[in-house]
């Protein structure tokens, strides 16, 4: 309420107040056609007073939604803002795993290279074919399985998601079930939808057009 509202009611109750009161002091004719003068009078300004009021009234409504109007857009420009920040993260995270993704294959390479004909020294020249054999079996048998392998990094994976993830979150939900569904090797992809922006922007185009059909005024 605008302190301009606030007098003009002031003076409404007060003038009702005065309208009420206004009564003739006598019977006499002069007595009563003043105290109808005055009653005249007061309803003129009565009537006067709540024409301002109503007009008052209409002005504050129509600032209020010119205001919310303001507010919406600079809600809705920030959430594009954070989208198109968030957008960029996105993308930069991405290739931040892709980068992690291929140092964990190299450091699994090099530990796969470990307790190996090369790295033992083992040198065939010098050994007999039953030695040969014996030694080149034994490589084997330490070294695990494709099954073993994959048994053992899925553990790891396992362990890396309990200690890491909400186990209700969906990104813990879709990495347990990884990497049995994928289609073929690729990026990682980035968020191709473009819907919360698009929306904003149509948002913030109805609500001027919405705010502009409210102000005008039909002749």
């Amino acid at each position: 309420m605008t302190d301009n509202l606030k007098t003009i009611q002031s003076m409404i109750d007060a003038t009702k107040e005065a309208l009420n009161n206004c009564k003739p002091a006598s019977l006499k004719e002069s007595d009563i056609d003043k105290a109808a003068k005055s009653r005249a009078l007061l309803k003129d300004k009565l009537a006067l007073l709540e024409s301002e009021e109503q007009k008052e009234l209409q002005a504050i409504a129509e600032a209020e939604a010119i205001a919310k109007q303001h507010r919406r857009e600079s809600l809705f420009r920030n959430i594009i803002e954070n989208y198109q920040k968030d957008e960029d993260e996105y993308r930069a995270f991405n290739q931040k795993i892709e980068k992690k993704l291929e140092e964990l294959f190299t450091l699994m390479r090099e530990k796969d290279a470990l307790f190996s004909i090369k790295s033992l020294g083992i040198k065939t020249a010098d050994l007999d074919p039953e030695e040969r054999k014996c030694l080149f079996d034994m490589v084997r048998g330490i070294r695990p399985s494709e099954a073993k392998y994959a048994m053992n990094l899925g553990s790891v994976w396992q362990l890396a998601l309990e200690n890491t993830l909400e186990s209700d979150s969906t990104l813990y939900c879709a990495m347990k079930r990884f990497p049995e569904n994928y289609s073929h090797p690729e990026s990682m992809k980035g968020m191709g939808i473009q819907s919360i922006p698009l929306w904003c922007e149509e948002m913030m185009i109805s609500s001027s057009e919405d705010i502009d059909a409210e102000n005008t005024v039909t002749p």
